[in-house]
């Protein structure tokens, strides 16, 4: 939702209701990580409201936590949470280990995706009505 704060803020909180209500619904401990993905998605998009929010303020502590945390979620948490909530539901052996592989995979692209972040910096501006999320450098 990265076209206005009030479309972040309400994504967000309409998704945590969302997500309440399905975790409500898990019948097994291995379906809660995948069951959390909508409040976890609720954090990312309340993330990128503060980053509206601040986009006036960027030397500000909002602003930092909203755009280094969004891009947490975006580079990292989701690479790693995807493949390992579908390897806890799996029961077959053999895709088990072909999707711990991808899971791997994805820990070594987010381990590589946010060190550039935080390596690099990041700057958000909005562009065209959206945020653009670039390197200062």
């Amino acid at each position: 939702m990265c076209f206005s704060a009030t479309a972040s803020f309400t994504a967000s909180l309409s998704l945590s209701v969302l997500g309440i209500a399905t975790l409500t619904q898990t019948t097994s401990k291995n379906q809660l990580l995948l069951a959390s993905f909508p409040l976890l998605f609720a954090t990312q998009q309340f993330l990128e409201g503060m980053v509206w929010l601040n986009l006036d303020h960027q030397s500000s502590l909002l602003y930092f936590i909203g755009a280094y945390g969004f891009l947490g979620f975006a580079t990292g948490i989701w690479l790693i949470l995807c493949p390992v909530s579908v390897y806890l539901l799996e029961n077959n052996p053999l895709r088990k280990k072909v999707i711990l592989t991808l899971a791997i995979i994805g820990l070594s692209l987010a381990i590589y995706l946010l060190s550039c972040v935080i390596r690099e910096g990041v700057l958000a501006t909005n562009y065209s009505g959206n945020l653009l999320y670039s390197n200062p450098k």
